[in-house]
């Protein structure tokens, strides 16, 4: 998912919503210096998700936020950029 976005993005928001597969661990080893982590101990769904990344995003004074989810949930209407 991470390789798929786009070099026009400058940062990359990856929240884990507790989950335990190797989010984490897949995301360290790639971090390129435009990813920031996230992680949440416990799963707070797709509201609690957008809303962690967004306080990144309020925070870094970031200009466009587009989400995207790893199972392609949210994703099924952006046009690609």
């Amino acid at each position: 998912m991470i390789s798929s976005v786009s070099d026009y993005f400058d940062s990359i928001i990856v929240v884990n919503d507790g989950s335990s597969d190797k989010t984490e661990e897949i995301v360290i080893i790639n971090n390129g210096s435009r990813i920031v982590l996230v992680s949440h101990s416990s799963n707070l769904g797709v509201g609690g998700t957008i809303a962690s990344g967004n306080q990144i995003f309020i925070k870094e004074e970031l200009d466009i936020v587009v989400i995207l989810a790893s199972d392609n949930q949210i994703q099924k209407g952006i046009p690609s950029i």
